[in-house]
């Protein structure tokens, strides 16, 4: 017995120097305490939850051998957390080799539930380690479904180091096939951090029934994947980039195969990115945004815009003069696209996506000579040229370019301003209300 640890066997061969020995027959208590939350320094230490009760550990095994301080192996034998004299569930191993703070290995163990046999593995290998996270592969997880058979789930977790891991995981499904997939994740700090999940799904052909109809369905082979992600990353040079994704390849696939509400009903995949700097009083932009709205397996909006890259000077003082010079230029290459299917079932395609080029300078000059009254006049030149454009008479976008140019007058008039301030120092509210009359007119001209 070593505190609330208590260790029982019929017969024992112990080594009072080395501390290590050989249990025969023997079955043992062990009580895990909860690992405390972390303080940070300077906080006050939170108190153990309710919750986080110590767990009481029940084993047993024909042989149990003190291999060093903290390994042991279990020979016949194993553990549960449930402490009647029927388990509601046990893990049985013939050989169990626990090895504290590293890893244990299990041998051909069956999990029971009620003393019943319910999962096989031939080899479990799972960390022990302190560490919140361990290289290992993941418990094995079983399903059924209607549509995709009994479900037979591995995966292989990867602690590359503090910064990053990665998941790789197989499901077998005993109706339609196969599906392999991956999670990548990292954070390096000071805004550089992403995560990405892959996953492809090999189907054959299979027939299924459900519930709410008596008719077979009859599903093609195919095969499909999803991209699913997002990521802020700091680049050289002074540029910021993000970048999102939520794509698949099938509608139909999402839609049958998933089971949360959720992803069942989604319509919409995205493919999103940004590259961001700025230099002194210069920015450069570039985007790249693709949206796909799906109504049905034959008919889809496409819209967003890639490249778009934008340049852009902050508002400055022209020349030590009281004028202040500012231009912003855009090139977009537009996306506008609509598929949908005609009578006879032929997917009809629908482009209109466009090229745009846009070029607008700016010149400002602020009157502020009085504080009562101040003018903010503007003239700007804008030219925008646009690759296609749409027939008045068809109502059809050509390929025929437009050109748009002009001028723009604007001055922006405020005052004159009249406030008062009321002494209130008996008012529960305030001791002092401010009243301000300000009118503002704005005049803009267009050429």
């Amino acid at each position: 017995a070593q505190g609330e640890n208590r260790l029982s066997a019929e017969r024992a061969e112990f080594n009072t120097e080395t501390r290590l020995g050989t249990f025969f027959n023997g079955w043992g208590i062990a009580t895990v305490q909860p690992p405390r939350q972390q303080t940070r320094p300077g906080q006050i230490a939170a108190p153990q939850m309710s919750t986080n009760q110590p767990t009481t550990v029940y084993f047993f095994g024909d042989k149990i051998d003190k291999l060093g301080a903290k390994k042991y192996r279990i020979t016949n034998g194993g553990f549960s957390t449930c402490v009647q004299p029927t388990p509601r569930w046990d893990l049985h191993a013939d050989t169990v080799i626990l090895n504290l703070d590293h890893y244990t290995v299990l041998k051909q163990a069956v999990l029971a539930v009620k003393g019943v046999p319910m999962l096989y593995v031939p080899l479990m290998y799972y960390p022990t380690k302190s560490e919140n996270r361990a290289t290992g592969f993941l418990l094995p997880t079983y399903g059924q479904s209607t549509i995709r058979g009994h479900q037979i789930s591995n995966a292989f977790f990867w602690a590359i180091d503090r910064s990053q891991d990665a998941t790789i995981l197989h499901d077998w499904f005993s109706k339609v096939g196969q599906g392999v997939g991956g999670e990548y994740r990292y954070n390096w700090g000071g805004g550089s951090d992403g995560n990405v999940r892959t996953y492809l799904l090999n189907q054959h052909a299979a027939t299924y029934g459900t519930s709410t109809s008596s008719t077979p369905t009859t599903q093609p082979g195919t095969r499909s994947y999803e991209i699913t992600g997002s990521a802020n990353q700091l680049l050289p040079g002074n540029l910021h980039a993000r970048a999102r994704v939520d794509y698949w390849s099938s509608i139909e696939t999402m839609q049958t195969f998933h089971t949360n509400i959720y992803d069942a009903s989604r319509n919409q995949r995205t493919v999103g990115g940004n590259v961001i700097g700025g230099w002194g009083t210069y920015t450069l932009s570039g985007t790249l945004d693709h949206s796909e709205y799906f109504y049905s397996k034959t008919q889809s909006i496409l819209n967003g815009g890639w490249p778009r890259v934008t340049l852009s000077r902050n508002e400055r003082p022209l020349l030590g003069s009281p004028l202040y010079f500012s231009v912003g230029t855009e090139f977009a290459h537009l996306l506008s696209d609509s598929k949908t299917a005609d009578a006879s079932g032929v997917v009809v395609d629908t482009n209109s996506s466009l090229s745009r080029y846009d070029f607008n300078p700016l010149i400002r000059y602020p009157f502020k000579k009085w504080q009562w009254f101040t003018v903010n006049s503007t003239v700007s030149w804008r030219d925008t040229c646009y690759s296609r454009s749409r027939d008045p008479v068809s109502n059809k976008v050509v390929d025929d370019d437009v050109n748009r140019r002009f001028f723009s007058l604007q001055s922006q008039l405020v005052g004159p301003v009249v406030s008062r301030i009321w002494n209130t120092p008996d008012n529960g509210y305030a001791e002092k209300f401010k009243h301000t009359i300000e009118p503002v007119l704005g005049i803009t001209r267009t050429s």
